[in-house]
């Protein structure tokens, strides 16, 4: 039985559909009356899918006309100059948030995608920039297997927002036990 589970990991990690189906004719045909053969031929059978294979596919990498359109921050009433305006925010936050976290170029442009189409589904008035950005950078960098932890992000990203509104620069605390 040890023998028969061994053959069919074996068989169907290493050969295709086509010389699955083949071997198991020629198995059948010659261990005819034999219970063994029935019973591999069964579990073999039952599994059609191709195991360790990868599809990938670009279906979806771009958006339909549909969404393109209208964005749900238009449908909450945002001028499209204003929407434009804010996404390019967003995309230089990741920029800047992404070279102070020294991320490489490639974990940057995945977190700005993931901006981008964050706010083809979901509106800039409900979800603010700041936050949006945070969490796509964060996610980004994993995603490109340049993980940083979230404490630095919400660092960096506070160091940002201190900068740019010329305030005195003070380390977050977010416990005091911390």
């Amino acid at each position: 039985r040890k023998r028969v589970r061994h053959f069919v990991h074996a068989f169907r990690n290493h050969c295709s559909l086509q010389q699955r189906e083949t071997y198991i004719k020629r198995f059948e045909i010659s261990n005819m009356g034999s219970n063994k053969s029935d019973t591999v031929a069964v579990i073999v059978k039952n599994n059609t899918k191709p195991y360790g294979k990868i599809v990938l596919s670009l279906k979806n990498q771009l958006l339909p006309d549909d969404k393109l359109e209208t964005t749900p921050s238009q449908t909450d009433g945002l001028e499209n100059d204003i929407e434009t305006d804010l996404r390019i925010y967003g995309c230089e936050l990741i920029q800047t948030a992404g070279i102070l976290l020294k991320l490489p170029q490639v974990a940057m442009a995945t977190g700005q995608v993931l901006l981008q189409r964050f706010y083809y589904s979901k509106s800039l008035v409900r979800h603010p920039v700041e936050q949006t950005a945070m969490a796509c950078i964060c996610l980004a960098s994993k995603i490109e297997e340049a993980p940083r932890r979230v404490r630095d992000v919400i660092n960096v990203f506070t160091h940002i927002r201190q900068v740019t509104s010329n305030k005195t620069l003070t380390p977050v605390i977010l416990d005091n036990n911390y």
